[in-house]
């Protein structure tokens, strides 16, 4: 065992140097015991000594946690999705399982400013998603499948299928064609699979090819799962795959005529993914719960839209005392119109004190951070859409700071415009939605992190770090 003596007041980011190079001194060893589990750095007593050999060093590096960032008593809130965060009642007892929506999400700065929603309506709802994201899954497919494009003989159910966006009714009988798909781009000689999900409307199993055929385009082959898998008591999932023979836009989706059956039947989750058998998303039984083995699980809330408005907001967050803030929030938004992230007082541009951070503000696509002092400014970065994203937001207003980064980046910096001077307000953080009355955010919210004041570099990036690590597909 090797100690190094540090002095108290000793800087955070010298600490981590002076580890680093006792790192290197050591020898490596294959474990830790019991007894040399590391302290996360930032989160040591007042005393002199730090224990350290050369695979602790790094994990305490690596352990540090979101929370030392309140550790001297800074206002803000800290809230990252997961079972023990996230829970289906307003008095944070009942966790959440992925498909549930969430009434209270645990703060755990330690101020206590947890996110609430009272309205059960209006409650997001919790999933989760591999870390690898939705992989070999077609930009078109679930969850737009109401927006198919091209419908003849059939309607968009109201009553959908539990967990997908999007349900489709197939009338029985003998009425016609009806048919519902989208021409989708795929590769030549490459072999895809189709799959939905299909209740029939007397609650028996589907016969696909009797009762209706799934279509993938100009294919040289195809053939049905031997038997449809009920997921859920009536609910089956019937797939396909064929190996395309061109790359034109392709005729992919659900097909029915007077030579099927008269059986009725709803169509949802519409998925179509490169590859000769299913994957773990193709094998979910709702959107909102997707894992696959050998992947780390991100949490996430889910945010309807103005179709379905979902939103939270925080007890109110006494910011009078700081000009100073930073807000960090991994997200994704599904959609390219204009809708707030995470919102600080009833609106940025028109209240002292407040800030915002927008998806496609003005509705140009373009995501937003704003602030005001006296003076309202702002910057835009262009984020594509459904694009997990870690957004770094940080203003000063006596000092005219205004910094604004997506997944590390190169910032959009503004020290040339003045905020008039001031502080921050006293306020809620509303997240989701302008006040909980207009503008609602369509996407998906993987953590958040306010703080009264600017994060130095150092605890800018780990903070960064943690919420990546929750975010899929995002690797800072």
């Amino acid at each position: 065992m090797t100690t190094v003596k540090i002095p108290k007041l000793v800087a955070l980011e010298r600490v981590e140097v002076e580890l680093g190079k006792l790192a290197q001194s050591l020898s490596p060893i294959s474990a830790l015991t019991a007894a040399d589990q590391p302290v996360p750095i930032g989160w040591w007593d007042t005393g002199e000594r730090l224990t350290a050999n050369s695979t602790s060093v790094f994990a305490i590096i690596s352990n540090w946690r979101a929370e030392a960032l309140f550790q001297s008593g800074a206002t803000g809130v800290l809230t990252i999705p997961s079972p023990t965060t996230c829970f289906a009642d307003l008095a944070g007892t009942v966790p959440c399982a992925p498909g549930d929506t969430c009434a209270f999400w645990r703060d755990t700065s330690g101020n206590d400013r947890h996110p609430v929603q009272a309205t059960a309506a209006a409650r997001p709802i919790f999933g989760r998603v591999p870390k690898a994201g939705k992989r070999n899954l077609s930009p078109l497919s679930e969850p737009t499948f109401a927006q198919l494009t091209n419908k003849t003989g059939v309607t968009d159910a109201a009553n959908g299928l539990p967990g997908f966006d999007g349900t489709i009714q197939f009338p029985g009988g003998a009425v016609g064609n009806r048919i519902a798909y989208r021409d989708h781009g795929v590769e030549p000689n490459t072999e895809y699979t189709l799959s939905c999900f299909v209740r029939m409307d007397d609650g028996a199993a589907p016969v696909p090819g009797t009762d209706f055929t799934l279509v993938i385009g100009n294919s040289s082959s195809g053939v049905f799962e031997l038997a449809p898998v009920e997921v859920s008591p009536g609910l089956w999932r019937v797939s396909r795959n064929a190996t395309s023979l061109s790359s034109d836009l392709q005729n992919t989706g659900v097909f029915k005529t007077d030579s099927n059956s008269a059986r009725g039947f709803r169509v949802s989750g519409f998925q179509l993914e490169a590859g000769a058998s299913l994957t773990a998303y193709q094998r979910a039984r709702s959107q909102f719960d997707i894992t696959e083995t050998g992947q780390r699980d991100c949490y996430y809330l889910y945010f309807g839209g103005p179709s379905d408005p979902r939103w939270m907001s925080t007890p109110q967050i006494d910011l009078t005392h700081t000009s100073q803030m930073s807000l960090l929030v991994g997200a994704e938004k599904f959609a390219l119109s204009f809708a707030p992230i995470a919102v600080f007082g009833p609106r940025s541009d028109l209240n002292n004190g407040a800030f915002s951070l927008g998806a496609s503000v003005n509705g140009n696509g373009l995501d937003g951070f704003g602030a005001r002092g006296t003076v309202f400014r702002n910057l835009l970065l262009s984020v594509p859409r459904r694009a997990p994203t870690i957004y770094s937001s940080l203003a000063d207003l006596e000092s005219d700071i205004l910094d604004f980064q997506a997944n590390k980046n190169p910032p959009t910096i503004d020290q040339s415009g003045d905020f008039g001077g001031g502080t921050f307000r006293s306020d809620l953080l509303y997240i989701g939605s302008r006040a909980g009355t207009s503008a609602f955010l369509n996407g998906h919210i993987y953590g958040l992190a306010l703080t009264d004041y600017i994060l130095p570099s150092l605890d800018l990036d780990r903070a960064e770090r943690v919420i990546a690590a929750n975010t899929p597909e995002v690797q800072l």
